[in-house]
């Protein structure tokens, strides 16, 4: 049960920046700071979550980058001076939709 809380979490946080981002070039996010933050905040709470996913429920989907999505997350939390946006749109853009189709896979 708490497996599936913290992904559908995940997947809550997933669908905020996919909506945010829908239909945006990565310069239209990048030109736009609010909207830029909201999406590097939601990468984080996808990032913190990913730590409480069960070693199990890990074990059991290597597939998923669980590692180095807490891994971002503390890139975000302390060296956010260190972030380049261009990782941050590659992640959004290619990464969020192909994890979000993955977590979905877990508990439907």
């Amino acid at each position: 049960m708490k497996d599936k809380n913290t992904v559908g979490k995940m997947l809550f946080y997933c669908n905020k920046i996919l909506s945010y981002t829908k239909n945006k070039t990565p310069k239209e996010v990048e030109s736009d700071s609010i909207l830029a933050e909201a999406c590097v905040f939601n990468l984080s709470q996808i990032g913190e979550l990913s730590h409480r996913v069960s070693r199990h429920i890990q074990e059991k989907t290597p597939h998923i980058p669980w590692r180095s999505l807490y891994g971002l997350r503390n890139k975000i939390v302390h060296e956010y001076d260190g972030l380049t946006l261009t990782l941050i749109w590659e992640i959004i853009f290619e990464d969020i939709p192909k994890l979000k189709n993955e977590l979905e896979k877990l508990f439907l």
